[in-house]
């Protein structure tokens, strides 16, 4: 399950800006996925940063 540490900005040419935290490497993969699914969506711009 995701939590609530992204943010999301879409600009009028498709492109997904997914700004925040991940947990995990899978956290962050399942993020990207997701979004990359949705309509309309045709580039994401993946602005996550994980623990050190």
């Amino acid at each position: 399950m995701l939590e609530a540490n992204y943010r999301v900005a879409v600009d009028n040419f498709g492109t997904v800006y997914l700004i925040g935290r991940a947990r995990s490497n899978a956290e962050s993969a399942a993020a990207h996925e997701g979004t990359l699914e949705a309509e309309g969506v045709k580039k994401v711009l993946n602005y996550v940063v994980l623990p050190r």
